[in-house]
């Protein structure tokens, strides 16, 4: 199946790469290509991730990959990357309001 990703995706690797530069550019290409690569490769099974509650259809998927949420539309035998952020995984039993 053939992966593409939105213009709104490739900004958002930009941005993520540009801030890994930050600190180690040779790393930041070598993780953008990383993350890149494992995407293509997880979403060879489209289905793999579950339906995005936001959107709630199931060509509207979402999975976790190094510490990113990728939001994809499976669409005419292709995937097409809609964003890519941080994933916070916030679980609201630890929080301690006293």
């Amino acid at each position: 199946m053939q992966v593409s990703f939105s213009q709104t995706a490739k900004e958002q690797l930009r941005e993520i790469k540009l801030f890994i530069a930050k600190d180690n550019p040779a790393r930041a290409i070598k993780y953008i290509k990383k993350l890149i690569d494992r995407i293509r490769k997880f979403l060879e099974f489209p289905y793999i991730g579950k339906v995005n509650a936001t959107y709630n259809r199931e060509d509207i998927r979402e999975i976790v990959i190094e510490g990113y949420k990728i939001i994809y539309h499976i669409v005419s035998g292709k995937i097409i990357i809609l964003v890519i952020y941080k994933n916070i995984n916030l679980n609201e039993s630890d929080i301690n309001i006293y």
